[in-house]
């Protein structure tokens, strides 16, 4: 019942509601009228008339358009029926100019009428004279011209072959270049590049004689190898200097690149017999193959008679004239990279396939010295070692030695090192240069810094077999520690020398580097910096040496004095602190048992090295005394007694040593300030948000037992 009431309340309403529909939709047409009705008109007619331009521009368009097309359709076939004159006449043209060319010899004339004849279209100009007079006599001209065009294409072969035999260039030049007006672009190709082979096969035996002759001295001789290939390198470069403008000209820019297969096909050939000429001579490869034995070790071989063995001195020669080759090769490699790139590229530009890169690599050539850097790199390695153990044997005894010395064989290791690295970088090898990189820092980081560290072992263990006692009381044979001093500064200054021989490498490496691409430079940067992280390997051997000649030699004898800190009161009066004053029972006996130590180390290690040792003999001291300390009791007194101790021993430490070394001392300082309170709760003005600029070393647990010690 509720429902439909509501329903009849609705339907009671619909008359009003549709009366104010009916009122609003009044209002709003009103308004539209009233205010947009205009508006609409002026828009409406404003498009009729933009569209009527429209199309009248279209119309217009259209029919100037149209006319255009006619035009350009009659220009066509204007422009189409000129040309087919222009060929008639220059068929007939071409027909008495061949004639007239193979009477008087004039091959070029000839070849460039036939280019001509070549190039026109034999159906379209018969077809343009077909029912005149003309007809019959076009006929009889194409048939002039290939008979005139196979006649020619004779005489320049056999003309070419003749200036070949005969050895005129200037005519084979000649020939070579209308073998492409002919048609014949392959064939001249061909001919050059076995005409080009030839002159590099005669020329080359001509320089071998003359070289062979000029060399009258040793050092020359020692090169003679190296010499070859370089005389070679240069003929070749010589002919495609002179040859490539020609071809590029004639017959295309990319059309270079199979002359250059071809001559460097020839290349491989005469280089690989120098090469061969030049492991046989100098038994390069046997001399590889026994280093490279697994039996042999290198650094035994120097204790063998050196009767047995042949004497590395004489590789220093063969090392340079392989690094000569090879650097020479890699010049050869970067003139055909320079000088072929633009024929690379124009040959891919026709859809070619050609990849200089995949030719240099890939040619016999570029094998062999792979090869051959390959076996220089394990006999510059076998040098560079034999040498450097060699230095290591023949290095002076340790006796009586006089200021901070060092062992000679440290500057001949580095002199061996420089030159075999930057022998290495004249090959112009990448994988050379990074492997010898490489051996360098395998060199210093095993074989030399075994025998550093073995030194240092070998002093103490030796020392402490001799005599156990003595050990405990700071003692060593003093040839053994005179070793270990001078091994320390072997050490010092082998970290030092790594750093600037890699400072040289890098100025030496500049201008190579930059020729490089970025893979290749990467890669010698990389060893670069593997051969300086060998420092650190020295600078471990210089921290170990100083941490164990401190403990075990330095430390003993400073100890016990430490150890007298016990047995002196800090308990004192004031007549005793007085007494302290003038006879100091601890401190100053410290103060000379030090210095008489350290005086020798002051004299025969570097000063680098001496400041490291004063600076772990202090982080001893230091830690000993604080041990002391807290087995002591204290007073007013004695803690001023202890402060004045302090202060001492730390101006005599600094007095001694270029290094700050009052940091090492906070500790004990603050224990001091402590010690020096009128009453606990003056530590109140020290500590906490009362601190200030101190930064205080000691825990609070440190500052509750130094409390107690007063």
């Amino acid at each position: 019942q509720q429902l439909n009431q509501q329903l009849d309340s609705c339907l009671e309403s619909q008359v009003e509601v549709s009366q104010k529909l009916t009122s609003l939709q009044d209002v709003v047409f009103n308004e539209f009228n009233m205010y947009y009705r205009p508006k609409v008109d002026y828009l409406i007619k404003d498009t009729v008339k933009l569209d009527g331009l429209i199309k009248h521009t279209c119309e217009l368009a259209e029919n100037v358009s149209s006319k255009v097309r006619i035009l350009d359709l009659a220009k066509n076939r204007v422009n189409s029926a000129m040309k087919r004159v222009d060929d008639v006449l220059d068929l007939k043209n071409c027909v008495d100019g061949v004639q007239s060319a193979l009477k008087v010899e004039d091959y070029e004339q000839a070849a460039a009428h036939i280019n001509r004849y070549l190039s026109l279209d034999e159906n379209l100009v018969k077809a343009t004279t077909i029912d005149s007079a003309e007809e019959g006599s076009v006929g009889g001209a194409f048939l002039l011209l290939r008979e005139a065009e196979e006649h020619l294409k004779g005489i320049v072969n056999e003309k070419f072959d003749t200036a070949v035999s005969s050895g005129n260039a200037v005519e084979v030049e000649r020939f070579l270049k209308i073998f492409p007006l002919l048609g014949m672009k392959e064939r001249g190709k061909r001919k050059i590049s076995q005409y080009l082979k030839s002159q590099i096969s005669d020329h080359y035996k001509q320089h071998i004689e003359d070289l062979a002759s000029i060399v009258t001295n040793e050092q020359r001789e020692k090169m003679i190898y190296a010499d070859m290939l370089m005389k070679l390198y240069e003929l070749i470069a010589k002919i495609i200097e002179k040859y490539q403008p020609l071809v590029e000209t004639y017959y295309g820019l990319g059309n270079m690149i199979p002359i250059v297969q071809a001559i460097q096909r020839e290349c491989d050939n005469r280089a690989s017999s120098v090469l061969k000429a030049f492991e046989n001579s100098r038994k390069f490869n046997l001399t590889v193959l026994g280093i490279k034995k697994p039996s042999k070790n290198i650094p035994d071989r120097v204790s063998k008679n050196p009767n047995e063995r042949s004497d590395v001195r004489e590789f220093d020669v063969i090392l340079n004239e392989v690094a000569a080759m090879s650097q020479r090769s890699e010049l050869y490699f970067s003139f055909l990279r320079r000088n072929l790139q633009n024929a690379v590229e124009a040959a891919k530009a026709e859809g070619g396939d050609a990849d200089l890169s995949l030719l240099i690599r890939d040619c016999e050539l570029s094998h062999k010295m792979q090869d051959l850097i390959g076996n220089y790199i394990a006999l510059e390695n076998f040098y560079m070692q034999e040498i450097t153990t060699k230095a290591v044997g023949l290095s002076q005894s340790y006796d009586n030695i006089a200021g901070a010395v060092t062992s000679s064989y440290v500057d001949d290791i580095f002199f061996i090192l420089k030159k075999c690295i930057r022998r290495s970088l004249s090959t112009s090898s990448v994988d050379g240069i990074g492997a010898m990189l490489n051996n360098a820092a395998t060199l210093l980081t095993n074989y030399f810094n075994g025998i550093l560290s073995g030194k240092i072992k070998s002093s103490f263990i030796a020392g402490s077999s001799i005599d156990l006692s003595g050990m405990l009381q700071g003692k060593l044979q003093p040839a053994l520690t005179e070793t270990v001093k001078v091994t320390l500064n072997d050490a010092e200054v082998t970290s030092e020398n790594i750093i600037k021989l890699c400072k040289d490498l890098e100025v030496d490496f500049r201008t190579f580097l930059d020729q490089l691409d970025n893979n290749s430079r990467h890669k010698i940067k990389s060893c670069l910096n593997e051969l300086s992280d060998t420092s650190n390997v020295f600078k471990t051997i210089v921290n170990n040496g100083s941490t164990q000649l401190c403990v075990s030699v330095i430390m003993p004898k400073i100890k016990i004095h430490i150890d007298g800190f016990i047995s002196v009161s800090h308990d004192i009066t004031e007549d005793v602190f007085n007494n302290y004053e003038m006879n100091d029972p601890f401190v100053q006996n410290l103060i000379s048992c030090i210095s008489q130590d350290i005086q020798t180390y002051k004299e025969h290690l570097s000063a680098a090295n001496f400041d490291l040792l004063i600076s772990l003999m202090t982080n001893e001291i230091t830690t000993e005394l604080e041990n002391a300390i807290f087995r002591s009791t204290f007073n007013r007194l004695g803690g001023l007694q202890f402060d004045k101790e302090l202060r001492a021993l730390v101006s005599f430490l600094t007095s001694v040593t270029q290094w700050t070394i009052r940091d090492k001392f906070a500790r004990l300082s603050q224990i001091a300030i402590i010690l020096n309170l009128e009453n606990v709760n003056e530590i109140l003005d020290y500590w906490g948000v009362n601190a200030g600029p101190l930064a205080w070393r000691l825990t609070p647990a440190d500052v509750r037992n130094s409390l107690m010690l007063r």
